[in-house]
């Protein structure tokens, strides 16, 4: 396994398999580190912290069960750098950024509940 992906990226693969596939028990945990090209430690893991938020249960000698399909929370990374060398990239990527996290906030507010709120 030539990944070095961490459990909190495995574990939004996780859900997103859980959604795309309408999962209600999980392949194995060999499979899964075979699908997702990480090692088992951190297949482990990941179950481990799915668990912990009411997504999945393992059952010993069973497998682990989808518990729950709504609601989950996916997270998503853009990573953003560039070099000090250019002041002007520095100036724009910071534009960018600013963008990205105004719309995302006009998103927040149009799509937001009342409980959200």
């Amino acid at each position: 396994m030539a990944s070095n992906r961490t459990a909190t990226a495995v574990v939004n693969e996780i859900k997103k398999m859980i959604v795309k596939h309408n999962f209600s028990k999980l392949p194995g945990e060999h499979q899964l580190s075979q699908e997702l090209k990480v090692n088992r430690i951190v297949i482990y893991e990941a179950i481990k912290v799915l668990e912990y938020e009411g997504i999945v249960k393992s059952r010993w000698g069973s497998g682990t069960y989808i518990m729950r399909k709504k609601g989950l929370k996916i997270s998503f990374s853009i990573p953003l750098e560039i070099s000090t060398d250019n002041s002007k990239r520095i100036f724009d990527l910071l534009e960018v950024r600013r963008s990205l996290e105004g719309r995302a906030s006009v998103l927040a507010v149009e799509t937001a509940t009342n409980v959200e709120i």
